[in-house]
């Protein structure tokens, strides 16, 4: 998009379509980190973007989840440029 055009732009989304989605896990399981990544790159300025960075943020974010027992966790492995999602309760033994 040019640049005398950005002053047009009122907001973003992301758009999530269920209708294939068996059940909420599922439904959160396709949301996260997808949500996360979304927020990242409209609240953060282009030139400050750093994945690496941001995967190390969103493992904090992990830990929130595992605090408030949510069902999805968000797990870097021992090599943090692979992502994985995992459907974990806080009440089970998560990684």
């Amino acid at each position: 998009m040019p640049k005398d055009k950005h002053h047009l732009i009122l907001g973003s989304q992301g758009q999530l379509w269920t209708e294939y989605m068996s059940d909420l896990n599922h439904v959160f399981y396709m949301a996260y980190p997808r949500a996360c990544a979304l927020a990242e790159v409209l609240w953060t300025k282009k030139d400050k973007h750093n994945y690496m960075d941001f995967l190390m943020r969103l493992n904090v974010y992990r830990q929130r989840l595992l605090a408030m027992g949510e069902i999805i966790i968000l797990y870097l492995g021992n090599d943090v440029k692979l992502l994985t999602v995992i459907l974990c309760s806080a009440k089970e033994n998560c990684p």
